[in-house]
């Protein structure tokens, strides 16, 4: 597969049609339509359905999709981070849970932004076995994952000086809205939100020590929406503690567990790939932020 062919094959999946797409690449339908078999003759698969109006992807078309991103973009930062390799300059990928942590690491990108114009950051949200999967693949050069780590992997790694305390948000008419703490079995009596990374967390599950009697009725990726959801009922939003901003006027209420669960933050990469010119300076300058609160 060539990789002027897969940003072809994107473009058609992008437009739905193949002579919009032609247009938008400035070629012309027939050869556009010639490659694209070309393609799936190549794979051996079928890549989409043709209809008069528009066309759609084949469960194939949809992985080839997911995968052709991932290497289009590669390609690209490879492309930039080699064009400018003497210079800080170039593309640098993070990607992160949801975590208090992510600030300290937004000042260390708005840092290099000021000072640095043509560098261009890209972050992405995941849990952490997804993120462990790009930075293995080369997609990024960073993650940002939470809980236990395994150092079995080829990673180096930082630990990151936030930690997150898990709680519950509810509404401060819920029954446990006064309680000082929040144990197991009170999660049992009331339908629970929880993050997937929570989901598969040994922590927690070690410390409800009966997760099957939990009624998790909703998970999620990003919490923001999710408050409004808790306001309007007896749900339990299980969440890191300041990762939503509740305001005094707010009718949501946050209160920690007991026994704690605290999740430490580590920054990881790719201990078997060098690093940019940018990742290096990134590092450095996160370096720097740690030692000079010491």
């Amino acid at each position: 597969m060539e990789l002027r062919v897969l940003r072809y094959f994107l473009a058609v999946c992008e437009e739905k049609n193949i002579s919009k797409a032609a247009n938008s690449l400035h070629i012309s339908q027939p050869s556009l339509s010639r490659q694209l078999k070309n393609l799936e003759e190549e794979l051996g698969v079928t890549l989409f359905y043709r209809g008069h109006q528009e066309i759609t992807l084949t469960q194939e078309g949809y992985y080839l999709q997911e995968h052709a991103e991932e290497i289009i973009s590669l390609a690209n930062k490879t492309q930039q981070n080699l064009k400018h390799s003497k210079i800080i300059s170039g593309e640098l990928y993070i990607g992160a849970g949801e975590s208090i942590a992510i600030k300290r690491v937004m000042d260390i990108v708005n840092n290099i932004v000021k000072n640095y114009p043509q560098v261009k950051i890209h972050v992405f949200n995941g849990n952490s076995s997804m993120i462990e999967g790009k930075i293995e693949r080369g997609i990024l050069d960073f993650g940002i994952t939470m809980g236990q780590y395994d150092t079995t992997q080829n990673f180096n790694s930082l630990t990151l000086p936030e930690n997150n305390e898990y709680g519950i948000i509810v509404s401060k008419d819920h029954p446990l809205a006064k309680q000082p703490y929040i144990v197991p079995e009170d999660l049992q009596k009331y339908p629970l939100i929880i993050s997937k990374h929570t989901a598969d967390s040994d922590n927690f599950r070690d410390w409800c020590t009966d997760p099957q009697k939990l009624n998790i009725v909703a998970t999620f990726n990003l919490p923001d929406n999710l408050q409004y959801l808790v306001e309007k009922g007896l749900y339990c939003l299980l969440i890191y503690k300041d990762l939503l901003q509740l305001s005094p006027e707010s009718n949501l209420c946050f209160i920690p567990l007991q026994p704690k669960i605290i999740d430490h933050n580590r920054l990881i990469w790719n201990s078997r790939v060098q690093l940019s010119n940018v990742a290096r300076l990134f590092l450095k300058l996160l370096r720097n932020s740690i030692k000079n609160e010491k």
